[in-house]
C-alpha cells in the first residue's frame, strides 16, 4: 500500500508540473488585479501559510500584497509585492512540498488502512455499476482529477473555467465592496501613507518646507503611487507629465512687478547703449512709476508691453537675448528686496519639488505667458531644456529677409535667425497654456502648479485627466513679512481653490524658507519724482550742513584772535606791574 501511495504523489506532483507549465496564463499580477489566476495565486498562498482559509476572492488586495512580500522576502526576491514568473515558481515548489510533507505526516497504518478502505469502496461501486456507465464515470473521474492537482484551470476544461469565471462576475456584481479581507481599513491606509512618507528624507529633499505640511503630504503621496509598479495609480514614465507656470510659481513675481517688465524697464530707461524712442520711454516711464509706488503693473494706452519687448529687443540673435537676459538677471538687484538678485529670486520650495519630480521620472515643463526666450534663459540654470519651454513668441525673422515674406523667401547658409517686432502671436495664457500643451506636448498633464487667474485652465486640464487621476496646485501669496502677499487677494484664491478641488500652498504656513539665506523684504522706491524728491532733500542737507561748517570756521578764528588778544593784555598789565614796583 505505501507503494502505491508514493505512486499516487508522484503522479500529483507530475501532473501539477506538467499543467504549471501550459495551463497558467502568466503574466504579471499586481495590486489592483483580478481573476481566477488571482484567486489561484491565493489558494496557493493559504496552502503554504501565508493567507487563511477564506481569503481567496479573486481580488488581489493588500493583504495578498502583503502576503505575496513576505514569501518574496524568505525566499529571497524582491519585495515587490508582484507575482511574475519567478515568484510564481517558486510559489509552486513551495506549495508541491506543502502536499509531500502533509502526505508524510500521516501515520502509515492509518495510510494503509485508508487506502484499503478506499479501495474496497471502489470495488463496491464498480460492481454496483454497469460496464459503460464506469468507464464514463471513470473518463470524468480523471478530468476531475487533473483539475484540481493542476490548481489552474486547464485547457481541457475551458467550458468550466468560463462558467465558475462567470460566476465570480455574477458573484462581484452582487456585492459593490471589495471583500473585507481584501480591503485597507482606515488604519492600514494611514500606515501605508506613513510608509510611503517614511521613504522619502523630507530633511533632505524639501529642506525649505514645514515638514508638517499636510499639502507637501498630498503631493508625495501623489508621486509616490505614480511610481509604484504595484500600485493601481502606477504611471508609465512618459506619461509622468508635470507643468509648472513661472511667474508666481517658481519665481518672485512681484520685485516689483512680473522679471519681463523690470527687464524692458531696464533696457529702456537705463541701458545706454540702447536708442529708446520717445514714446517707449514714455510708456516704460509710466510702468516704472506705479510699479515702484504701487507694486502693480501698469497698461500704457500708447503701446503694449508685448510691443515693447519685442521692439526694444529686435534685431538680437535669440543667443544674444538670451545672454542679455542671464546678465541682467544675475547682476541687477530684485527691487523691494536686499540680499537678493533677479536671479536668485527662484521659489526655494518650488524648485525642490521640481528636483523631487524629476528624481522620480516625471517630465517637467514650464508653461508661461512670458516670453518664451526669457523662459529659456531664466530656467536653464536648473537643466530644463529649451524644448521644454511653452510660452509667448517673440517673432523670429531670417536676417536679410527684409519687407519680403517669410513663405516667399530662402535664407542663405550666412543668414542667421533674428528677434523681429513687432509681437503678433496670442500670449500663453488662460486658456492659451492648455491649447499650448496639446500642441507641443500632445499629452495632459497629472500635476499642475499655477498661482493666479492666468493658470486656472492648465490647473483644470491636470484636474480633469480622463486617463489618470490629476491634481493642480496653486501657490497663494499669503506672506506679507517675507513677500508683498495680500490678505484679500490670498482670501479670493482660496474660495477659488476649494470650489475647483485644487490644493493650495501656502506661503506664509508651508514655506519655511522663500528664497536664500540673508535675502529680506524692504520698502518699495517709490515714484521717480519721489526718487528725485529724496536725492535733492538729501543735497540740501549736504548743503546746508557744508553752509553751518564754513560759518563755523572765521566764528572760531575770531574767539581764537580774542582769547590771545586778552591773554597778550593780560600778559603785559603783569609786566608793567612788576617793572613799577621794581623801579620804587
Amino acid at each position: 500500500m505505501k507503494k502505491i501511495l508514493n505512486i499516487a504523489v508522484c503522479a500529483l506532483l507530475a501532473g501539477t508540473m506538467s499543467v504549471n507549465t501550459f495551463g497558467f496564463a502568466m503574466g504579471t499580477y499586481m495590486k489592483g488585479s483580478q481573476g481566477k489566476e488571482v484567486k489561484e495565486i491565493q489558494e496557493m498562498l493559504i496552502s503554504i501559510g501565508y493567507l487563511k482559509e477564506g481569503e481567496a476572492d479573486g481580488i488581489f488586495g493588500s493583504k495578498t500584497v502583503d502576503a505575496v512580500k513576505k514569501f518574496q522576502k524568505e525566499n529571497k526576491l524582491d519585495e515587490d509585492g508582484m507575482v511574475g514568473e519567478e515568484t510564481y515558481k517558486l510559489l509552486k515548489e513551495a506549495e508541491e512540498k506543502t502536499v509531500v510533507a502533509t502526505v508524510a505526516d500521516v501515520p502509515p497504518a492509518a495510510t494503509e488502512e485508508k487506502a484499503e478502505e478506499e479501495e474496497q469502496e471502489e470495488v463496491a461501486t464498480v460492481a454496483d455499476v454497469p460496464p459503460a456507465a464506469t468507464e464514463e464515470k471513470a473518463k470524468e473521474e480523471e478530468q476531475e482529477e487533473v483539475a484540481t492537482t493542476a490548481d489552474v484551470p486547464p485547457a481541457a476544461t475551458e467550458e468550466k473555467a468560463d462558467e465558475e469565471e462567470t460566476e465570480a462576475d455574477a458573484a462581484k456584481e452582487e456585492s459593490t465592496e471589495p471583500d473585507a479581507a481584501e480591503t485597507d481599513t482606515p488604519e492600514e491606509e494611514q500606515k501605508n501613507a506613513s510608509e510611503a512618507d517614511e521613504a522619502v528624507d523630507y530633511e533632505l529633499t524639501f529642506p525649505s518646507w514645514n515638514p508638517d505640511s499636510e499639502t507637501l503630504d498630498e503631493l508625495v503621496d501623489f508621486v509616490i503611487a505614480c511610481t509604484d509598479e504595484s500600485s493601481p495609480e502606477y504611471l508609465e514614465p512618459e506619461d509622468r507629465i508635470a507643468t509648472f507656470d513661472m511667474d508666481g510659481t517658481i519665481l518672485c513675481e512681484k520685485a516689483p512687478v512680473y522679471f519681463d517688465y523690470c527687464l524692458t524697464m531696464y533696457r529702456v530707461l537705463d541701458d545706454l547703449t540702447f536708442e529708446a524712442t520717445e514714446e517707449e520711454i514714455d510708456a516704460m516711464q509710466q510702468i516704472r512709476d506705479h510699479a515702484y509706488s504701487e507694486g502693480a503693473t501698469f497698461k500704457p494706452e500708447s503701446v503694449t508691453k508685448d510691443d515693447l519687448v519685442a521692439s526694444a529687443f529686435a534685431g538680437m540673435t535669440p543667443e544674444e537675448f538670451r545672454e542679455y537676459v542671464v546678465e541682467f538677471a544675475d547682476n541687477t538687484e530684485a527691487v523691494g528686496f536686499e540680499g537678493m538678485t533677479y536671479g536668485e529670486s527662484f521659489y526655494q520650495p518650488m524648485i525642490e519639488v521640481i528636483d523631487f519630480l524629476r528624481g522620480h521620472d516625471f517630465d517637467v515643463w514650464i508653461v508661461s505667458a512670458c516670453e518664451r526666450e526669457v523662459v529659456r534663459a531664466l530656467v536653464e540654470r536648473f537643466d530644463i531644456p529649451y524644448d521644454h519651454c511653452i510660452a509667448t513668441d517673440v517673432p523670429y525673422v531670417a536676417s536679410n529677409l527684409g519687407e519680403e515674406a517669410a513663405d516667399e523667401y530662402n535664407m542663405g547658409q550666412d543668414e542667421t535667425i533674428l528677434l523681429g517686432a513687432p509681437l503678433d502671436e496670442v500670449e500663453c495664457g488662460k486658456s492659451g497654456k492648455p491649447a499650448a500643451i496639446a500642441r507641443e506636448i500632445g499629452k495632459r498633464p497629472v500635476l499642475a502648479f499655477g498661482n493666479s487667474s492666468g493658470d486656472y485652465s492648465m490647473l483644470n486640464y491636470a484636474e480633469g485627466n480622463p486617463y489618470h487621476t490629476g491634481m493642480g496646485f496653486f501657490v497663494v501669496c499669503d506672506d506679507t513679512v517675507r513677500e508683498y502677499g495680500s490678505d484679500e487677494k490670498a482670501a479670493e484664491y482660496y474660495e477659488v481653490v476649494e470650489k475647483e478641488n485644487w490644493t493650495g500652498i501656502s506661503m506664509a504656513n508651508d514655506w519655511i524658507n522663500i528664497y536664500g539665506e540673508g535675502v529680506k523684504k524692504t520698502e518699495l522706491p517709490g515714484t521717480e519724482t519721489d526718487l528725485l524728491g529724496a536725492v535733492v532733500d538729501e543735497a540740501a542737507e549736504a548743503v546746508e550742513e557744508n553752509i553751518e561748517e564754513a560759518e563755523a570756521v572765521p566764528n572760531e578764528l575770531i574767539e581764537e584772535t580774542e582769547t590771545a588778544a586778552d591773554e597778550l593784555i593780560v600778559e603785559a598789565e603783569e609786566a608793567s606791574d612788576e617793572e613799577l614796583s621794581d623801579a620804587a
